[in-house]
């Protein structure tokens, strides 16, 4: 059934309606540590983890912008149960908070994805950037766990944590945790890298493209937040100044 239930949903960021509280079935802790809910309504039914944040579109949004910038989205909807909002991730049995995968598992894969995460919610001015901020999936159809013999095994996903909020200062994340990530490298570097510009468009060009594309995507989530649009394109085109 699980299968079919979540084929219902497209996980788009959309708002799914408002629905009693008796809409969550079950809440069902898994030995990995996360909190899954069952929610089941006249429309649908699925597996998700569910969180009230600060601010319901803001994580849709982020999650669905991820595409933009050749990134897996983690999958959204917006819900309001008993009147309060809430955001449903989607989820799978093999998710893991990263905070508790073990080193086995931080393969080369997963350590590339981590950087182009990392450069994404920074590009984003996404706050509290921190190892809790991911989750590690297994993939679909690799049902092998000896990581030596596929690298690619695990995958991991950027979660938008419920106080999340975009912070319009340009704010590093913390020294220890870029170190363990890249090194002594210039993590802004990986920032560049994960702006979709082709090799042989100029910036403006590039820009000039780029803005419908981001205003879109916003615009079908929540269009009180187009403002982000232009903050997002002033952020790449003083970062572009920078390294010119």
């Amino acid at each position: 059934m699980t299968s079919v239930i979540q084929t219902l949903l497209l996980w788009d960021g959309s708002y799914l309606g408002n629905f009693p509280r008796t809409c969550i079935k079950a809440k069902i802790t898994v030995k990995n540590g996360f909190v899954f809910q069952i929610i089941k309504t006249d429309t649908f039914a699925t597996r998700c983890i569910l969180k009230r944040p600060r601010d319901a579109s803001i994580p849709c949004i982020l999650d669905e912008l991820k595409v933009c910038f050749g990134l897996t989205k983690l999958g959204t909807h917006r819900i309001k149960i008993s009147g309060r909002m809430y955001v449903m991730y989607k989820c799978t049995l093999n998710d893991t908070p990263l905070t508790k995968v073990p080193k086995t598992r931080i393969t080369s894969h997963v350590e590339t994805e981590m950087r182009r995460l990392i450069a994404y919610r920074f590009l984003m001015c996404i706050s509290h950037t921190q190892n809790t901020s991911f989750l590690i999936r297994k993939n679909a159809g690799s049902d092998n766990n000896d990581i030596d013999k596929d690298d690619n095994a695990f995958t991991p996903y950027s979660l938008i944590e419920p106080q999340t909020f975009i912070d319009q200062r340009t704010v590093d994340p913390s020294e220890t945790f870029l170190k363990r990530w890249f090194g002594e490298k210039d993590f802004h570097k990986d920032v560049m890298k994960v702006i979709p510009k082709k090799i042989c468009e100029d910036w403006t060009s590039f820009l000039y493209r780029f803005r419908p594309i981001i205003e879109d995507t916003i615009e079908r989530v929540d269009s009180q937040y187009v403002w982000i649009t232009a903050h997002l394109v002033e952020k790449i085109a003083k970062l572009s100044e920078e390294i010119s």
